[in-house]
């Protein structure tokens, strides 16, 4: 017994090194020997090597490293430290998920029931944020923001209530009020008499701004895909490992059917994320449609990359 605990701890030893020396293996190759100690039910070497990635997230996919974290945990009996580590994960990128092909569905079920218990807190405290930005006239953040919202109220592991129509309600009214006051309104001259209308200041006549339409407008057609190439990618472009990836967009299409704007809600990776922002700019839509006129639209569009892709 003394002589496997001491030859486990020289193991563990032995991984912390592995990180520890940088200039000997690179960030996405501890993840990757972490993921294969883990395969081979190596938990305490794989939390190991994983706990030392952690202490630099920026190097790696930080959402990898926390759910391979979690999951050893799990896997040591360590059930509490489990799920904390899986509410980490879920409460730094509440959009991020397993992977089908490299989780099995015991795990899965696990960390989804996590992040169904989160998802109300999560929601509240966007809606917050959002609500913040548009308080202090960062219109901007706040579409952001409350597209974020949206998305996650429409997430399947969100569990209806009165609460979240309310939200739901809330957060679409402040979104298009959002994208509404980004747009610059114009002022026109109103011609005055004499010196008297020289001094004042010149009345304007303010135009009303286009008004951009989305999913919660059921009296709009919502544009029609004509082309929306995915730019190609590669594992290296991500964390190095071949898994699902997941993301999300907020395009404005206009009444031609361009792409007006693109807006990053949930990344992928840095690398891919620039790659997929120019390519969203040259999809082509056929535009959406109110009372058969063309009308400007916004949209969310989920991002989903697997080895197949």
């Amino acid at each position: 017994m003394t002589v496997n605990r001491m030859a486990r701890r020289f193991a563990i030893a032995l991984a912390v090194g592995l990180v520890v020396s940088v200039s000997r293996v690179s960030s996405q190759d501890a993840l990757t020997r972490a993921k294969d100690l883990y395969a081979s039910a190596a938990y305490d070497e794989a939390l190991a090597v994983l706990d030392q990635l952690q202490l630099n997230p920026a190097s790696t996919d930080a959402a990898e490293v926390g759910e391979y974290r979690a999951f050893c945990l799990l896997a040591l009996g360590r059930r509490d430290e489990g799920r904390r580590a899986i509410e980490a994960v879920v409460e730094s990128n509440p959009l991020f998920l397993p992977s089908e092909q490299q989780t099995s569905p015991r795990l899965r079920s696990v960390f989804r029931d996590v992040r169904r218990q989160l998802l109300p807190k999560i929601v509240r405290q966007s809606y917050a944020e959002a609500k913040a930005a548009f308080d202090s006239k960062d219109l901007s953040a706040a579409a952001t923001g409350f597209d974020l919202v949206l998305v996650l109220l429409n997430d399947p592991d969100w569990t209806n209530s009165p609460e979240a129509t309310d939200l739901r309600m809330l957060a679409t009214g402040f979104r298009d009020l959002s994208k509404l006051g980004t747009t610059k309104t114009q002022a026109t001259t109103v011609p005055g008499n004499g010196a008297a209308a020289s001094a004042a200041e010149p009345p304007t006549v303010v135009t009303e701004p286009r008004r951009t339409y989305g999913p919660s407008d059921t009296s709009v057609t919502p544009p029609v895909v004509v082309s929306q190439t995915m730019p190609p990618w590669r594992p290296s472009q991500l964390s190095g490992t071949r898994r699902d990836y997941q993301g999300a967009l907020a395009v404005v299409i206009d009444e031609s059917g361009n792409v007006e704007s693109v807006t990053l809600l949930a990344g992928v990776g840095p690398e891919y994320n620039a790659l997929l922002l120019k390519a969203a700019k040259e999809w082509k839509f056929r535009p959406a449609m109110k009372d058969g006129v063309p009308v400007r639209y916004r949209k969310v569009i989920g991002v989903h990359l697997s080895p197949s892709s």
